[in-house]
């Protein structure tokens, strides 16, 4: 095919596609539904409740098929473009030709999906952010409510708030104390796995380790209250059989953290070490055969030839788990939170569950969760600068 005809073909399908998105942009104006909130009637369009994705009317079945006909057609609109350009623009054309897109589109155009997802699900609702520099009306919405004066309102009631060293100093020794012991165990257990050599025993264990991976944090924490009750958990009956005390270890302030990290690294440690197991499969045969030629032994083959060979995987996800050295798991710590464990329990994201949900303060929220995203960009810019410096290493 001619070059003109991608740039024909282009130009046509980016045409229908915004010929496609005016059309629908004026039915979704057109169209009008009406609703009930705080008991006044409103008038509303389609339009409108795609933007505000209100999720009172966001779900309903005429809206989310007028969405999905709008990403259709912004995606019909870039497939439109991308074909002009690489009709009409020779660096286009040797890009695309170098990295071989031309004769494996189909998975590229595989990736359109998760694109979109990513597109419509991640970044559309970034524009909610802005909710932190602005006095939020619910009848003008986020982007008719007024901007605040001073813009940094928020973030001062925030670091002025009795909460914030509490909720910040209890969220980062969570993490780093689930770093540091679920970090490690996932890289021993892939090294173990390595070295069986029964096939069958092999993928029994990796099934049992894999298996509490797919329990819900809901049934998890059901598990750890069941194993924990005071009358009939099977840790209290094992400790009144050796004629000790039972406790209430749900209620006791210095066993949540170790029930939380614990917990989370039963569930994980085996659905981690998936990657590392991966890696391992990659290492060469034959290194481990000129060392047992060398009289090395299986200890010494796996401290020098296996963790060598998986130390660049090592690295990576390190960095991307200090990446999260903030973010530690809201419904896990809601879910396992009582009156009395929140000295400990009290974190960043159930503070904002609360200010955000319970108290509606939407801005201040939005502040909270906002530092806490910028705290981990931070912390994963300065790992990843350190794994650079020492070694050769780094996501970018």
């Amino acid at each position: 095919m001619a070059y003109s005809a991608y740039v024909t073909i282009g130009a046509i399908v980016s045409a229908a596609s915004a010929a496609g998105f005016g059309v629908l942009a004026l039915i979704a104006k057109l169209v009008t539904f009406t609703g009930e909130k705080g008991g006044y009637t409103y008038y509303n369009n389609v339009l409108h409740a795609i933007i505000t994705t209100y999720k009172g009317y966001f779900g309903t079945a005429p809206i989310a098929a007028i969405t999905t006909a709008f990403i259709i057609c912004i995606l019909g609109f870039l497939v439109g473009i991308i074909l002009m350009l690489f009709g009409s623009n020779a660096k286009v054309r040797r890009f695309i030709i170098k990295r071989n897109i031309n004769r494996n589109w189909q998975f590229y155009l595989m990736l359109v999906l998760p694109i979109a997802f990513y597109i419509v699900m991640c970044y559309m609702p970034l524009y909610g952010v802005t909710l932190a520099f602005k006095k939020y009306s619910p009848k003008a919405g986020i982007g008719g409510s007024p901007w605040i004066d001073p813009w940094y309102k928020w973030f001062q009631k925030y670091f002025s708030s009795p909460y914030f060293g509490k909720t910040v100093r209890n969220t980062f020794i969570i993490s780093i104390y689930s770093l540091i012991a679920g970090f490690p165990l996932p890289i021993l257990l892939a090294l173990m796995i390595n070295e069986v050599n029964n096939i069958v025993y092999k993928k029994l264990v990796q099934n049992i380790t894999y298996f509490p991976h797919f329990l819900s944090t809901v049934v998890l924490v059901g598990l750890i209250k069941a194993f924990t009750h005071r009358d009939y958990g099977i840790i209290n009956i094992f400790i009144q059989s050796i004629g000790g005390t039972p406790k209430n270890w749900m209620q006791e302030v210095s066993m949540f953290r170790f029930l939380y990290v614990f917990s989370g690294v039963w569930q994980n440690a085996g659905w981690d070490s998936i990657i590392y197991i991966a890696a391992l499969a990659g290492v060469d045969p034959q290194l481990h055969e000129s060392a047992y030629i060398d009289g090395a032994n299986r200890f010494q083959c796996l401290w020098h030839i296996n963790i060598p060979s998986i130390m660049p995987t090592i690295v990576i996800l390190l960095i991307m788990n200090s990446g999260h050295i903030l973010s530690v798991g809201f419904e896990k710590v809601y879910l396992m939170q009582n009156s009395l464990n929140t000295e400990v329990s009290y974190i960043i994201s159930t503070y904002a569950y609360q200010i955000g949900i319970e108290s509606a303060q939407y801005e201040l929220s939005t502040t909270i969760s906002l530092f806490n995203s910028v705290v981990n960009c931070v912390m994963l810019i300065i790992v990843n600068s350190i794994a650079r410096h020492v070694g050769d290493t780094s996501l970018w």
